[in-house]
């Protein structure tokens, strides 16, 4: 292993670290941002047009952190894939034992089997970043549809 290749592992290490801390800080910041714009536009706000906008402006910024959370994942599975190359290149070259082990398997190999339970429903399989790019697209829509529903009683009136 060349220095070169050490430089290049650690900064793609380093970015996935990055990435993946900001998956995970993006629905929450989503979440409040929603609780901001719903407070806001129902709390101090009388008029329903001028409501809707907020809304609509509320759901445009929802839409844009959707978008940054789909980027940075795809961003996250890249540096991914390209960490496991590597490792499987110093693996192949006898550089490296075997690839990192992945904290997942680390931690299950120290749990007695009759302590693991096995998942039986569907929620218990699911990906935890399937359900934030899910909720991202409900809190989008919940608070797009207000905005309308608020746009449709402002031409009411």
């Amino acid at each position: 292993m060349n220095d070169e290749e050490i430089a290049q592992y650690n900064q793609l290490c380093d970015d996935w670290r990055s990435y993946n801390s900001i998956i995970w800080q993006i629905p929450a910041a989503s979440g409040a941002v929603m609780a901001i714009f719903l407070a806001s536009a129902y709390e101090y706000i009388d008029t329903f047009f001028t409501r809707a906008l907020v809304l609509m402006l509320g759901s445009l910024l929802l839409l844009a952190l959707t978008i940054a959370l789909y980027k940075h994942r795809f961003f996250h599975d890249a540096r991914t894939a390209k960490i496991k190359a590597i490792e499987e290149k110093w693996t192949k070259e006898k550089r490296i034992a075997s690839p990192a082990q992945r904290e997942t398997k680390k931690y299950s190999a120290l749990i007695p089997d009759d302590l693991i339970v096995k998942p039986q429903k569907i929620w218990e399989s699911q990906s935890a970043v399937s359900w934030l790019k899910f909720s991202m697209w409900v809190m989008t829509c919940v608070i797009f549809l207000l905005g309308i529903w608020n746009l449709f009683l402002s031409l009411d009136c």
